[in-house]
């Protein structure tokens, strides 16, 4: 589901004295369903120095299907964090977004020069 940030921002810019009103109705047009790599995909992701993200919710399931392959699926979140790139899969991250740059940084899984 998307975030709510352009309609937060339009109805409170009519609580302003002299601003237009916005009324809304939210139509939630997509699901966001995350990949799970089968056995040929996950030995693939030693080959991939780049991965592509739109959305933090494909940061996560990135990161899930690099927890599979690395065997960090029973590690909590600072353990996974203290895995620094390897943790990632040693990719550098190429984000659609400072939500999705802010989901990479955020995991601790990436060094901030390797988010773009």
């Amino acid at each position: 589901k998307a975030r709510n940030d352009i309609q937060e921002g339009l109805e409170a810019r009519g609580e302003k004295e002299d601003a237009a009103v916005f009324d809304f109705t939210r139509l939630n047009t997509y699901d966001t369903v995350p990949a799970t790599f089968d056995a040929d995909q996950l030995a693939l992701i030693d080959d991939i120095e780049v991965a592509c993200f739109g959305s933090p919710s494909a940061v996560d399931a990135w990161l899930r299907n690099v927890d599979v392959k690395g065997g960090y699926v029973d590690m909590d979140d600072e353990e996974k964090k203290k895995l620094g790139p390897d943790g990632n899969g040693n990719v550098v991250a190429a984000c659609i977004g400072t939500t999705s740059a802010r989901a990479c940084l955020e995991s601790g899984r990436w060094h901030a020069m390797d988010i773009y």
